[in-house]
């Protein structure tokens, strides 16, 4: 199967099960999962039914199959208990993960972020953290899964364009942003994500700050200034240029 083919079905098919991936963050999950080298596994933190996990599991298949570790209770972060009460989601991820033939290579960890971090002792490629939003839970999960990511390696946050639900902001821009040990950070949509290094240089850091100030304008627009949808667009286009 082609990848612009299989990219165009998983857009359409991924916005079946539950789940808050946009489709362009689903696609920078596919594309970084598809370019990891063989240094490590690929983990995710928070799968919920799976929208994240097929995205990474497709990625993956289409590079060099590596297991794609997803790690989550199933039982819902304070936020998810909040709002939908007591659930168990796990039945409907592996549904969702079998249907996608990916039971291959998706290993489901029912346990918290913690719990795995003792049982994998395998180097990390690339780690996507979308798990619990408060900010203690968001730096523990970098905290943890940090020193088990390979140099090369990619660490990436969902959810860190907002204000309201600061966590996974906060903790990128103090450990990613204004880190001495990550170069080319970006964002895409909600998510930020960024190169592990040794020693990022001047140079390094000043790109790091510039996508800084450009995550902090995107979310002062959306969250003081109500524009029509054209405009939304066009500012959404002109920060994806600033960024190139």
């Amino acid at each position: 199967m082609k990848r612009d083919k299989i990219l165009e079905d998983l857009v359409t098919l991924t916005q079946s099960i539950e789940g808050w991936l946009s489709p362009t963050e689903g696609i920078l999950l596919f594309n970084l999962a598809k370019s990891c080298e063989g240094k490590g596994y690929i983990v995710e933190i928070g799968s919920w039914k799976g929208r994240s996990t097929v995205w990474l599991g497709w990625g993956s298949k289409f590079g060099k199959n590596l297991k794609v570790f997803a790690i989550d209770p199933h039982i819902g972060s304070s936020e998810h208990i909040q709002r939908f009460g007591k659930i168990d989601t796990f039945n409907e991820f592996l549904q969702n993960i079998k249907a996608q033939k990916l039971d291959d290579i998706v290993v489901p960890l029912r346990c918290t972020s913690y719990e795995a971090s003792t049982i994998l002792k395998e180097p990390v490629e690339l780690i996507f953290i979308d798990g619990a939003h408060e900010y203690d839970m968001v730096k523990q999960d970098f905290e943890l899964w940090f020193p088990k990511l390979v140099e090369g390696g990619i660490m990436a946050f969902h959810d860190t364009d907002s204000y309201k639900r600061d966590g996974p902001r906060r903790v990128v821009e103090e450990f990613l942003y204004k880190s001495q040990f990550f170069k080319d950070v970006r964002f895409v949509d909600s998510i930020t994500y960024g190169k592990k290094v040794a020693r990022n240089s001047r140079l390094d850091r000043i790109k790091n700050h510039y996508s800084l100030l450009l995550l902090r304008f995107r979310i002062v627009i959306a969250a003081k200034i109500h524009l029509p949808k054209t405009l939304r667009k066009i500012g959404k286009k002109l920060i994806n240029f600033l960024q190139l």
